[in-house]
């Protein structure tokens, strides 16, 4: 039979970057982005086995100025913040197995920065 693994929420693949990812219950992770050492807050999170499956990711400070979503890192879609337990927080139920959650537009696998 089918194995259906449960979500996971990581920064744990080429050019993923958190300071922080902490699961509070299934469905919810509370994430701090990583700050760089120029100052930037930067945040890279891919959120994986997750088709069809309700999930929150609450943003911890430092918090990045925009939030970006993708399912291929190629092609990013702004996100619209919610406040939920006095922290930003993102609900969704992802129509794909993987979705990226990120601070800026990465052009892809070698994660420069898209101009937008």
């Amino acid at each position: 039979g089918w194995i259906d693994p449960p979500v996971s929420v990581e920064a744990r693949f080429e050019g993923g970057m958190a300071g922080i990812i902490r699961r509070l219950k299934d469905g919810t992770w509370t994430c701090k982005p990583a700050l760089t050492d120029d100052g930037r807050v930067r945040l890279l999170i891919g959120i994986f086995w997750s088709l069809g499956k309700p999930v929150e990711i609450r943003i911890e400070p430092p918090l990045p100025s925009d939030l970006y979503i993708s399912s291929d890192r190629e092609s990013w879609e702004p996100v619209r913040e919610s406040q939920a337990a006095s922290l930003p927080s993102i609900s969704m139920t992802p129509g794909a197995d993987r979705v990226y959650l990120a601070s800026e537009r990465f052009a892809g696998p070698d994660q420069s920065v898209r101009q937008s």
